[in-house]
């Protein structure tokens, strides 16, 4: 280290959804997170965000977003880049969908780029998106910049925002066609020198929301050492690497952790890079201030999320966010109690633990991807149905024993409107296709599937991996010209996440006819309950003692009867 050495910290996370802490280490929480932070302002940090914190989660299906803006301000954030989810998701169901599911307290969760952009401007800090441009503004989105420069600890710095194409094909409230999408490469490289030779930047950073095999390629790419350090988000993996002089960093998931990284920039432009994993556990004191701020938010939260204690605060979040006149009066007029009654009422018994983490549900099958699938299956009476993991967002194991309108809904947070559509043997090859032409990447598109049994390799290339001849819906083998009804979401069908294979199949039963899957759900442990107390007193119940709970649904489920059917066959056999 050479006497001209200039010193610079950095902190830095990605991918944000529950302000709320949990019970294991690092139980993390937005309050405990800036505490956490906070114990390192002596070293003067930078502060970089990589995108989501506007969704998912059960809080921001009511706020949109809105309990993250006191976060960000006391984190003092100081340049971020977009996420996908930060656009969330364009849904229309109203008042009489949270009338007659009170117990999940869901309105639509109605995002897209006005809500986006009112939080940029709300937020006070510089967005980056360098490589997406709105055609008709020919401006990034949202309000965003295509690039950002600032003077810290006596460096100036370059800061520029890269996505991924998939990244646009996950976004339900853009059109891609409406956007002018530049490789991120070609991005970095032009932004990058425009920064150093136009701007005098001696430092850039690329903000990234992408897979890691596109932050490598990004690496890979950087032409005459012009940005030196990738700071990603999209994975929720804590990740180091170092590719061709690049520094790669991805720090995590959830207020549980970050990184803090130790900069030292030579004369010369040389620049080292020494990374710190920080994980936000006990240790650390929750910042007052902000749980002050979080008061209304969090009196709330506690009430739909954590069943401990009682409401202390009167504030209502809902009351603060513009959204129907019907449906604000309709859930202003709900008891605290109520909701929280709601909110622990147990919908069935599982006697197996439930595999929700990211990191199984996006790379093989699930025995929570199964439930979930086969529910659809019943509840719509189809051949198979596929799911995207993208949907699942516990990332965590359900324990065995009572499941509750609580698990449910830190399972699907966002309102999911089913479809049925009808395919052929090739477009449903297809969209199995593209369900894995990601892997081993955790994408969100990768496949829960019921009804349906494939093998893949993924040795082979994407578009071939699919072994179609072993391919089978039900008993049967798949052909090319056999047609198949599959129930899947709405936003697949229309062809999101790269299942455009799916949006030109005819909709048998579209999402105001259908289900959505969250009640699905709670139906299916309704019909179960139905069942078993008319089946109780009779011999067979022997018959649905020796199977577990889940078992039990799938007995139900795998047949595909109404309740009505099910019942009436009961009552012929003398089973009341």
């Amino acid at each position: 280290m050479g006497p001209q050495t200039r010193r610079l910290c950095v902190v830095h996370f990605n991918d944000v959804y529950n302000i709320e802490s949990r019970d294991v280490e690092p139980c993390g929480g937005a309050a405990r997170f800036v505490g956490a932070v906070k114990s390192f302002s002596s070293r003067n940090p930078l502060m970089l965000f990589s995108g989501d914190i506007l969704a998912p989660s059960m809080m921001s299906t009511i706020t949109r977003g809105d309990q993250m803006l006191p976060v960000c301000k006391r984190i003092g954030i100081h340049c971020a880049a977009f996420g996908n989810h930060d656009f969330g998701k364009d849904t229309n169901r109203l008042a009489d969908d949270v009338r007659m599911r009170i117990k999940l307290i869901e309105v639509a969760n109605d995002f897209g780029i006005p809500v986006l952009s009112k939080f940029v401007q709300a937020s006070g800090f510089p967005w980056v998106s360098s490589n997406v441009i709105d055609k008709e503004t020919g401006r990034p989105l949202a309000g965003a910049k295509r690039k950002h420069v600032m003077q810290w600890q006596g460096i100036r710095i370059g800061l520029v925002g890269l996505v991924e194409w998939a990244w646009l094909e996950t976004l339900a409230t853009v059109d891609p066609d409406e956007v002018l999408y530049e490789d991120f490469v070609e991005t970095a490289n032009r932004m990058a020198r425009e920064l150093r030779q136009q701007e005098g930047c001696e430092l850039v950073i690329l903000l990234t929301h992408m897979r890691l095999n596109n932050d490598i390629r990004l690496a890979e790419g950087i032409q005459d050492g012009c940005a030196q350090l990738i700071l990603g988000g999209h994975d929720h993996d804590y990740v180091i690497r170092e590719v061709n002089g690049v520094t790669i960093v991805k720090s995590g998931t959830d207020f549980r952790e970050f990184s803090l990284l130790d900069l030292e920039l030579e004369a010369d432009g040389a620049l080292s890079v020494g990374v710190h994993r920080v994980e936000v556990n006990s240790s650390f004191e929750e910042d007052e201030q902000l749980n002050d701020e979080l008061a209304g938010f969090e009196g709330e939260l506690r009430i739909i999320s954590s069943g401990k204690g009682t409401v202390k605060h009167k504030f209502r979040f809902w009351e603060s966010v513009s959204r129907d006149n019907v449906l604000s009066s309709f859930l202003s007029s709900l008891p605290p109690e109520l909701v929280e009654r709601k909110m622990d009422e147990v919908l069935g018994e599982v006697t197996i633990d439930l595999e929700g983490r990211f990191s199984a549900v996006r790379t093989q099958e699930t025995n929570l991807g199964n439930f979930l699938t086969d529910v659809m299956v019943a509840a719509c009476n189809t051949d198979c149905a596929l799911l995207n993991s993208g949907t699942i967002r516990v990332d965590e194991v359900i324990p065995r024993g009572p499941f509750t309108q609580r698990d449910l809904a830190k399972t699907l947070p966002m309102l999911d409107n089913l479809v049925t559509i009808l395919v052929n043997g090739k477009q449903l090859c297809d969209a199995l296709e593209n369900g894995v032409s990601k892997y081993p990447a955790l994408e969100g598109r990768f496949p829960q599937v019921s009804g349906i049994s494939f093998v893949f390799d993924p040795q082979k290339s994407p578009g071939h991996r699919v072994i179609r001849h072993l391919t089978r819906v039900g008993d049967e083998f798949v052909r090319e010209t056999e047609l198949y009804t599959l129930t899947t979401k709405e936003y697949l069908a229309k062809g999101k996440d790269g299942y455009d294979c799916l949006e030109e199949c005819p909709v048998l039963v579209d999402g105001e006819n259908s289900p959505p899957l969250q009640t699905a759900v709670m139906n299916h442990f309704e019909a179960v309950r139905m069942v078993r107390e008319r089946e109780r007193d009779s011999p067979a119940h022997r018959r649905w003692k020796e199977l577990s709970h889940h078992r039990q649904s799938l007995v139900l489920l795998s047949r595909r009867h109404s309740m009505v059917q099910h019942i009436s066959q009961a009552e012929q056999t003398g089973l009341d």
